[in-house]
């Protein structure tokens, strides 16, 4: 009936028909204010997350040069811990760091030469080029594990440091270290004392790019004059190469023509023969007055050489290295208190 009556007549059938419209939306708001409601507390098949603490929303500010579309936050993030629970640990991410590219590498210059001019040059010692480490503290091998500054003290009677980590625990070396805390000198004074003992210090390359710090990174390298410096110190007896077979091959690379001239002789040590042997003689045929110069290939003092215990690294330093330098050095100062005579 109430089909018929709004087929033949309009006006009946909005007086029928509006009531029923108006339930028809009143209900679907109140649906979906229910739905809104429920997407507020979550529902039993995708329960709200509660973790037990969330980062700050505000976002730390970004730099970087990477070419990944991942930010690096340069600030740490802060926690919120709610009371009662138990903090964790922040994450990885949030702590600060660096992120260079390829392209972007720094180039990078090595420190002069140091020598100490009253004393004649026996040994001079060959780094590969200053570390990220050495560049921030202007130092010759400045990173605190590097051996260098530990083994020399040891040889020539101070401590580099008290060997202490960050966090106030002792390195592992520090057992062996030869000398006590009583013998610590500052960085200046066992420069001195090297120097006076005659031996000397520089690097291999003089500039290079180089993203962080070894040495299988550096690009395109220009060599100091060593040739120069050990003409114009004729009283060189060895060069070491302080940083092992890396180091050594850049020398190799830039001085390959002094090695075949007859001037310089290898090591006796294993690994001066095996990197040498091709280009030079042996200072087994012995250099003694002749005016050669042995080049030894010496244990890298690097902390990336952990194959080789600080033990191994110090005895070998001290057998090719150390001893007879002071040796030598004995010798000159006799020579020199004769001349004086």
């Amino acid at each position: 009936a109430m089909y018929k009556a709004c087929r033949n007549n309009k006006a009946a059938s909005l007086l029928i028909l509006s009531p029923l419209l108006f339930s028809h939306t009143y209900l679907r708001g109140i649906a979906s204010s229910f739905q809104i409601e429920q997407s507020m507390v979550g529902t039993p098949s995708s329960p709200r997350r509660t973790s037990r603490f969330f980062a700050n929303k505000k976002k730390s500010p970004v730099r970087s040069t990477s070419s990944s579309s991942e930010a690096v936050p340069t600030t740490p993030q802060r926690l919120i811990i709610r009371k009662g629970e138990t903090p964790q640990k922040p994450n990885k991410r949030s702590k600060v760091q660096s992120v260079t590219t390829d392209n972007n590498a720094a180039r990078t210059e090595s420190f002069d030469a140091l020598y100490h001019n009253e004393t004649r040059i026996h040994t001079l010692i060959l780094g590969t080029h200053p570390s990220v480490a050495s560049h921030a503290s202007n130092r010759y091998y400045g990173l605190p594990t590097n051996a260098f500054w530990w083994i020399a003290g040891d040889c020539l009677g101070f401590r580099r440091d008290v060997g202490l980590k960050k966090n106030d625990e002792p390195y592992k070396f520090v057992d062996h270290l030869v000398h006590g805390t009583d013998r610590i000198l500052p960085y200046e004074k066992q420069v001195e004392t090297l120097l006076q003992h005659g031996f000397a210090l520089w690097d291999v390359v003089a500039s290079c790019n180089r993203k962080g710090s070894l040495d299988a990174d550096i690009k395109d390298e220009r060599p100091n004059d060593i040739v120069g410096f050990c003409k114009a110190n004729p009283s060189i007896k060895r060069i070491v190469l302080s940083n092992g077979r890396s180091g050594s091959t850049f020398f190799l690379k830039h001085f390959r023509e002094w090695c075949k001239s007859g001037e310089l002789v290898h090591g006796t040590n294993d690994e001066s023969r095996k990197l040498f042997e091709k280009y030079m003689g042996s200072a087994a045929d012995g250099v003694e007055n002749d005016g050669r110069i042995e080049c030894v290939c010496a244990l890298p003092v690097s902390p990336a050489a952990a194959r080789y215990t600080y033990e191994e690294k110090r005895d070998h330093w001290r057998k090719y290295c150390y001893n007879p330098g002071l040796e030598d050095y004995q010798k000159m100062d006799k020579q020199a208190l004769e001349t004086d005579l």
